[in-house]
């Protein structure tokens, strides 16, 4: 085999466009609730899964969870691409946050009023999973660059965001916990952080995938040799 030429450097990865529209997916299901819904759940108090009780409300519940683990997944895909180290880690965390965004879609909780079932409790469960593991993600991905000149630029603004998330994820489980332990009722004002946290979640998807697409635009891999039969241009 004998090279003849050098192709040119493979594309950037430009998956952050994919992440953005996956979140427009994400939102406007949301948006749609709370009009569909605005006499119904009050959104300073309630959960966002109360509005399962909303006509449709479930199906919209389910096509914003699943297009925020697409969102995810992309992510993963995009990580790699850009040479995060530790890229495989990182991205099979999100492969897990993606799994409990699935198990948020198909197991609804259950309508306010009603006995809570096992079906609710695993919602719980997973709703828990996404809010939890989102600040880890983004503290992985900022402690992985930091191992990486390519990724300094960005991992200053990372961990800003990290430690964001974390406050407000301790703040909504705090709030929840008499709910998940059957000691009472939400503490108050629960429902409002936690629509934070959701346009937050959004907001660090794209953050991370545009950190993802910058970097593997500002050092694409390699350009990868091209080979022919021998004889084609140079000796074997």
């Amino acid at each position: 085999m004998t090279t003849i030429g050098r192709s040119a450097a493979p594309a950037a990865w430009a998956g952050d466009s994919a992440v953005l529209g996956a979140m427009i997916v994400a939102l406007v299901p949301m948006g749609l609730l709370h009009l569909l819904g605005s006499t119904a759940v009050d959104p300073v108090t309630a959960p966002i899964s109360d509005y399962v009780a909303v006509a449709g409300g479930y199906a919209l519940i389910g096509v914003s969870a699943v297009a925020l683990a697409v969102a995810g997944l992309v992510l993963a895909a995009g990580l790699g691409a850009a040479r995060l180290p530790g890229a495989r880690r990182v991205g099979s965390v999100l492969v897990v946050w993606a799994a409990a965004l699935t198990v948020v879609a198909v197991f609804p909780t259950n309508v306010p009023g009603t006995p809570v079932t096992v079906t609710a409790w695993v919602h719980r469960l997973g709703g828990a999973v996404v809010f939890g593991l989102l600040p880890v993600i983004v503290a992985l991905v900022a402690r992985s660059g930091a191992r990486d000149a390519h990724w300094a630029s960005v991992v200053p603004g990372l961990r800003r965001w990290a430690a964001v998330s974390g406050l407000l994820t301790l703040v909504f489980l705090a709030g929840q916990a008499p709910v998940g332990f059957g000691l009472g009722p939400a503490l108050p004002g629960i429902g409002t952080v936690q629509r934070l946290m959701f346009v937050l979640t959004a907001v660090l998807l794209v953050v991370l995938a545009r950190a993802a697409s910058t970097v593997s635009a500002a050092h694409p891999p390699a350009p990868v040799p091209l080979r022919g039969p021998a004889g084609c241009g140079g000796a074997a």
